[in-house]
């Protein structure tokens, strides 16, 4: 009898093709086991955001409607403020449970350089307002040509 090597490839394929039924099966009943009951989404907005400055404080106005001020987080560097603010929601429909996360996450860059460390924030009627002293100093750094 002679060697098909067309018969041991199909061989072969048919033996790939099974492994592979039984991976995704065993994943697939994996993930069904993680997720059942529950049913997640995440939605980041922009929020509305003001910038006014004048000779010695740049005025930021962020809008957050319905956030806690708990749920915000704000960071400041020397030429960036960036803020997030979360809300998490969670439904229990029969055996079900579903949850909601909403939020809002924005990077500002800011007009001029700032003393971080003196900023102020308050949360009040749904926005956020923060006010950043402007920092004297001004880096100046020169290049070389080469």
């Amino acid at each position: 009898m002679a060697w098909d090597p067309i018969k041991d490839i199909n061989k072969i394929r048919k033996e790939m093709e099974r492994s592979f039924n039984i991976l995704y099966k065993t994943v697939e009943k994996s993930v069904r086991e993680v997720n059942k009951g529950i049913n997640r989404t995440f939605n980041l907005k922009e929020p509305k955001t003001e910038i006014s400055q004048d000779l010695n404080k740049i005025t930021v106005v962020i809008e957050l409607p319905g956030m806690n001020k708990k749920n915000i987080s704000l960071k400041i560097t020397e030429d960036h403020l960036e803020v997030f603010a979360e809300k998490h929601k969670k439904l229990k429909k029969s055996k079900k449970i579903e949850e909601s996360y909403n939020g809002y996450k924005r990077v500002i860059t800011l007009p001029s350089n700032v003393i971080p460390s003196k900023a102020v924030a308050v949360y009040k009627d749904d926005k956020l307002i923060v006010k950043i002293p402007k920092s004297k100093k001004k880096v100046v750094k020169e290049v070389t040509v080469n």
